[in-house]
């Protein structure tokens, strides 16, 4: 909801982002062509991270016969100690898959140091994965993340496969030193936990006196992966460590951004320090893929939790005044009753589902406001729908009796009084509780949605269809509550910034 690259010229996939020394914004992505396998990375350069300009792409995939001829893979952008910059990137995806390198000296124009041979090729020896006794068809050995340890000397890592145990949980942190940029030498793994059969595109960073493994993975990678919170998860996870050397460990609730129910929504979350916080960006992996909206990484204990970004204003395109709020009823009487003064808005409806609408015409839009369920079960915010009986959005819903948040459909249903509120987009395990207060905040940009309650992101999700209207409603099920709608804003159309490609 963030960037879309020309859909007729490149398309993305993994991010990787580089803050320069004059404050410009350096966003680098995993490519392909319409119609080809990954083989090139998009570059685009921002001074907010909200507007972005193309840059020239660099060439990934060496010439036949060479090592990384195949589809290439992630990598990431550092400044040595000559003060070049130099890229890492994964060729040859499949069993033989190694790091290589590029070099830069303005961040523009680059060039492959690594044509012939890679600079760490794939370990194929205990501790890691021998080729013999390979249990998936990549082994792995990509992703290359290369930073200075605390000792300030450079080490790499990658995700790869440990030689033993459970096939769906061999994945680790392979490991290497830095004795020159041509000279890597593999070290015993980083990171092991026993619980993931993949960890790509890993970072390891220092936070809130501990230290701090991201990677990506999913749910039907030959393991359910279950948090506290959700079911059957796939998105960004984390491990941590009071050592750099560890161990590791999975804290309970270790999703930092993702989705439930075997879906790959976000994908790929990385960090970057930028004005005194830590900023998460990723991609949603949608139809075209986007990149995501920067959040705040927050830490209480060995929990990180994501908030949102105050940059956010850069997109406003001024405030929404509401309309006057009306209830729809699809039969003949209305299932609830509302009340409204200038600040509050009160309904309630003891059996079945109501809405009061209001027309913002913002399709697009930035809103905060609170919620408090008075009694019964359900009560939330939907937006996209338009204010007649022809539309449906979408609706996040606080459920006192399930305890849980619920990203769903908002469907006006004709053959009955109320909605339907159960096509559900996810779900996460919440302790909702009645006669509280909670603070909310939902971004909707075209298909992408974002929530965040209490200051914490719930939902970073695709809804099925770009937004058909630009109505908000306050929503009830079986329930009485009480909302505050404290200001709409209009947030600009998501488009390329050069092409100017129609959504």
């Amino acid at each position: 909801m963030n960037f879309i690259p020309d859909q007729t010229q490149l398309q993305l996939w993994d991010t990787w982002v580089y803050l320069a020394e004059n404050d410009d914004i350096h966003l680098f992505y995993l490519a392909n062509k319409p119609g080809g396998a990954w083989g090139y990375v998009g570059h685009a350069v921002s001074r907010d991270w909200l507007h972005w300009t193309d840059l020239p792409e660099i060439i990934l995939r060496g010439e036949p016969g060479t090592w990384d001829a195949g589809g290439c893979g992630t990598g990431m952008v550092f400044k040595h100690d000559d003060g070049r910059y130099y890229m890492s990137y994964t060729g040859a995806l499949s069993v033989n898959e190694a790091s290589g390198l590029f070099t830069s000296r303005d961040l523009i124009t680059w060039e492959k140091l690594t044509p012939k041979a890679p600079y760490w090729t794939r370990q194929t020896t205990p501790p890691y994965e021998e080729d013999t006794r390979r249990v998936a068809i990549s082994p792995a050995w990509r992703d290359a993340f290369v930073t200075r340890n605390p000792q300030g000397e450079w080490e790499a890592v990658c995700s790869a496969r440990v030689n033993e145990g459970a096939a769906a949980g061999r994945a680790c942190l392979a490991r290497c030193k830095l004795m020159g940029l041509d000279h890597w030498v593999t070290m015993p793994p980083l990171a092991h936990t026993g619980k993931y059969s993949s960890m790509e595109v890993p970072e390891i960073w220092s936070f809130g006196g501990k230290y701090w493994v991201v990677f990506s993975t999913g749910s039907n990678w030959g393991v359910r992966l279950d948090t506290e919170s959700r079911r059957a998860v796939t998105g960004t996870f984390y491990v941590c460590a009071d050592k750099w050397e560890g161990p590791y460990y999975a804290p309970k609730n270790n999703l930092l951004i993702g989705a439930g129910n075997n879906q790959m929504h976000s994908y790929v979350g990385r960090l970057l320090p930028y004005h005194g916080q830590y900023l998460l960006y990723h991609h949603y992996a949608g139809n075209p893929t986007a990149m995501g909206l920067p959040k705040v990484v927050n830490v209480e204990g060995d929990q990180l939790y994501l908030s949102p970004w105050d940059g956010l204003k850069g997109i406003w395109q001024g405030e929404a005044k509401l309309e006057e709020w009306r209830t729809y009823p699809a039969g003949v009487v209305a299932p609830g009753t509302w009340k409204q003064n200038e600040k509050t808005i009160t309904g309630h409806c003891a059996y079945g589902s109501d809405a009061l609408i209001a027309e913002a015409h913002a399709p697009n839009v930035d809103m905060e406001g609170t919620i408090t369920l008075k009694s019964g079960r359900r009560a939330g915010i939907a937006v996209g729908m338009r204010p007649d009986k022809t539309s449906n959005g979408f609706a996040c819903l606080l459920d006192a009796v399930a305890g849980e948040v619920t990203l769903t459909r908002f469907v006006r249903w004709e053959h009955a009084n109320g909605l339907q509120l159960d096509a559900r987009v996810d779900e996460v395990k919440y302790p909702v509780r009645r006669n509280r207060t909670y603070r909310f905040r939902l971004l909707r940009r075209d298909k992408y949605l974002e929530f965040f309650l209490d200051n914490r992101l719930v939902f970073s999700s695709l809804v099925p269809e770009p937004a058909m209207g630009g109505a908000i409603a306050c929503v009830l099920e079986s329930a009485s509550a009480a909302f505050t709608i404290e200001r709409v804003h209009i947030l600009e159309p998501l488009k390329h910034q050069n092409a100017g490609m129609k959504r």
